[in-house]
């Protein structure tokens, strides 16, 4: 068996809300799992968080990613600070880290996954802990936003 089988296999345990699309990997080893997400938005309209997987062409790796924020072409340098001080410290980004698209001015969270295999149930679980890692990561955008007024993060419900 393959990487790309395991995250197959993955996808197929995770729950209800996230298979009733019936997500699978694309030709390029890549798809989106798009999950309700309550605690976001303004509460009149529902809102929906995506998750992305993407396998790697090699079939050694695996990354899981989802949008945080848009980001001006050049951040403030204190807010980049901030980021890469948090990453420092697995508590405060819930062990995932940040990454910058330039092609699209926005601000990730991602997670790399290394080694040569993965459960499916091991897949599932660390695709929920990455879902509620999002959740959590869009209130410390929000509040780090105020180092820089052209980060827009995605809106979250108190």
């Amino acid at each position: 068996m393959s990487l790309r089988t395991d995250v197959t296999e993955g996808l197929k345990q995770l729950r209800d809300g996230a298979r009733r699309g019936g997500v699978a990997l694309d030709g390029e080893g890549r798809c989106s799992v798009p999950l309700a997400a309550p605690a976001l938005g303004d509460g009149k309209e529902p809102m929906v968080l995506t998750i992305d997987v993407q396998v790697a062409s090699t079939d050694e790796h695996f990354t899981i990613s989802s949008l945080l924020a848009g980001v001006p072409a050049e951040p403030a340098a204190p807010f980049l600070f901030a980021l890469l001080n948090r990453q420092f410290y697995a508590n405060q980004t819930d062990g995932m880290s940040y990454a910058l698209n330039a092609e699209r001015n926005t601000l990730l969270l991602v997670y790399h996954w290394v080694l040569p295999r993965i459960s499916p149930e091991q897949f599932a679980s660390l695709f929920e802990e990455f879902a509620l890692a999002v959740l959590r990561q869009l209130g410390e955008i929000a509040g780090l936003s105020r180092l820089d007024p052209g980060v827009k993060a995605i809106p979250r419900r108190r």
